[in-house]
C-alpha cells in the first residue's frame, strides 16, 4: 500500500511537470486568452478616440460637427456590435460629451446640459460632467442651480476648488473667491498644473480697483490625448 501510494505521488508530481512544460510552449495569449480579448477592446478604444480627436481638431461649423459625431457613434456601432456593453458605453459616452463641448462653445446651454447628462456612467454626476453642468447654469444665470452641481463635483477632483472660485467670482462674491485662489497657489501640489498659473492670474484681477469679474466655470474638455481646457 505504501509503495502503491509512492507510486502515485510520483505519476501526479510527473504530470503536473509535464503540464508546466507543455505550457512553456504556448504564447501568453494561448495561455491567457482573457488578455488577448483586453487588448482588442483597447484597440478599438484607440482607433475610436483617434476618430473623435479628429473632429475636435476639426474647424467643421458646428452643425457639421454634430453630424459628424452622430455619424461616427453610429457607425462604431454598427460594427462594433458584438463588443461588450462597457465599450459600447463609453465610447457612446465620450461622443455625448463633445456634443456638450460644441453646443456650449456655440451657446446653446440646455443642449449641452442634456448632452453631459447622457454622458454620465450609471446616471453618477460628478467630476467633469458635474463641472461642466454647473459651467452651463452660470451661462444662464441659473446659479443657485449652478451651485449644486459645484457641490456635485465631488472635493476630491482636482479642478474642485478652481471651479469654485470660478463660482463665487460670476456671483461678485469677491472675498470668498480670493480666499480660493489663495488656498490653491499655496498648494504646491498644484505648482505644475494650469490652475496654479490660472489662479495667480485670477488673484491679480481681483486685486485691481475695478475688477472685471468672470461669467463662467471651468469647462474640461475630454479631448483625447491632450489635456486642455475650454477656458
Amino acid at each position: 500500500m505504501k509503495k502503491l501510494t509512492i507510486l502515485i505521488s510520483i505519476l501526479f508530481f510527473y504530470s503536473s511537470c509535464k503540464e508546466q512544460v507543455d505550457k512553456s510552449n504556448l504564447s501568453h495569449h494561448e495561455i491567457h486568452p482573457g488578455c488577448k480579448h483586453e487588448e482588442n477592446l483597447a484597440k478599438v478604444r484607440d482607433t475610436f478616440n483617434l476618430k473623435l480627436l479628429s473632429l475636435y481638431n476639426s474647424n467643421l461649423t458646428a452643425d457639421k460637427l454634430i453630424f459628424k459625431s452622430d455619424s461616427l457613434i453610429k457607425s462604431f456601432k454598427n460594427s462594433n456590435f458584438e463588443l461588450n456593453n462597457e465599450v459600447t458605453s463609453f465610447c457612446e459616452a465620450q461622443t455625448n460629451y463633445f456634443k456638450a463641448e460644441i453646443f456650449y462653445k456655440n451657446g446653446n446651454y440646455q443642449k449641452s446640459i442634456d448632452e453631459l447628462k447622457k454622458s454620465s456612467f450609471f446616471g453618477i454626476i460628478t467630476g467633469d460632467v458635474a463641472t461642466g453642468i454647473a459651467a452651463n447654469y452660470i451661462k444662464l444665470e441659473k446659479y443657485d442651480k449652478a451651485k449644486i452641481f459645484v457641490d456635485s463635483i465631488g472635493k476630491a477632483y482636482y479642478l474642485y476648488d478652481y471651479a469654485l472660485a470660478n463660482y463665487y467670482e460670476s456671483i461678485k462674491s469677491k472675498n470668498e473667491a480670493i480666499k480660493i485662489y489663495r488656498k490653491i497657489i499655496a498648494d504646491k501640489a498644484h505648482q505644475n498644473q494650469f490652475i496654479y498659473k490660472s489662479s495667480k492670474l485670477r488673484l491679480e484681477k481681483m486685486k485691481e480697483e475695478n475688477p472685471v469679474f468672470l461669467n463662467e466655470i471651468i469647462f474640461p474638455t475630454r479631448k483625447p490625448g491632450k489635456e486642455t481646457y475650454n477656458q
